[in-house]
């Protein structure tokens, strides 16, 4: 699942106006330090569609949410 063509999936959807910003550094729950790639967005049922990667997960960050693939790493 961690391959170039899944990443430029992530990247293309983070640049779709829905996004507020894309990380490659996310850490999120019960990762314990190791990090991954994510999108910080309002709707994240609309990042989840757009990208069509299964795996992803959501954590709220107050005003908006983050949706993040665990296993989608590296830069």
């Amino acid at each position: 699942m961690n391959t170039d063509a899944n990443r430029a999936k992530i990247r293309k959807a983070s640049n779709n106006g829905y996004s507020r910003s894309l990380r490659t550094d996310y850490s999120g729950r019960g990762m314990f330090g190791r990090t991954c790639w994510g999108i910080v967005c309002d709707d994240p049922n609309d990042v989840i569609v757009d990208v069509g990667l299964k795996g992803a997960h959501t954590d709220s960050m107050g005003t908006s949410t983050i949706v993040y693939w665990p296993n989608i790493t590296g830069l």
